[in-house]
């Protein structure tokens, strides 16, 4: 015997749509929150690293070209001096930034004194052994700027999860028509 009922579930097209959206906005709310946690903060180190590799070519040249200063000055001068980081912006937990000293490798006479290489040729060592880029970013990036990469996280999460709830909702509801009877969605 033939039933005179017709069912209607959601199509694969929303569930599709659904599943997509809700992992798209799961993707960038974990990539938000991540620059928020430690991509931001692992860039600020990188720019205040290399922003001591210009100051020492600019100490550099100012202490041993200008004044004269030996090798063994030099080197004292280095021991000395400290990476300065602002307040206000946040680098990776685990560094001192009150007292981190300029790298080794910049009380390396020879380097910082080769023509046309100095600080510069210091830096691409530096950065090739700590894996950072030859280039860092332009700017650091304060406060501000890492509770906004939070707030966008937590707005991608809460539309993940809006989208989740609607792919649940949706997908155990069908419509029926039984002969001339409707029964709708739910």
């Amino acid at each position: 015997m033939q039933s005179d009922t017709v069912e209607c579930k959601p199509t694969m097209w929303f569930t599709g749509r659904a599943v997509i959206m809700a992992l798209m906005f799961l993707g960038f709310g974990v990539y938000f929150y991540y620059d928020a946690s430690t991509g931001y903060p692992q860039k600020n180190l990188e720019f205040f690293m290399h922003k001591a590799f210009v100051d020492a070519g600019a100490v550099f040249d100012r202490e041993v070209s200008g004044k004269g200063a030996s090798a063994e000055d030099w080197e004292r001068i280095v021991l000395a001096r400290t990476v300065k980081f602002p307040e206000g912006y946040e680098i990776p937990s685990g560094v001192d930034r009150n007292a981190m000293p300029w790298p080794a490798i910049l009380a390396d006479y020879s380097l910082m004194s080769a023509p046309g290489k100095g600080w510069s040729a210091a830096w691409q060592s530096y950065s090739g052994e700590k894996h950072y880029p030859i280039k860092p970013v332009d700017h650091p990036y304060d406060a501000s700027k890492i509770f906004e990469q939070w707030v966008a996280g937590c707005i991608c999460m809460a539309l993940a999860m809006v989208a989740l709830f609607f792919l649940v909702r949706t997908r155990g509801r069908k419509m029926a028509l039984n002969g001339e009877e409707v029964t709708a969605a739910g």
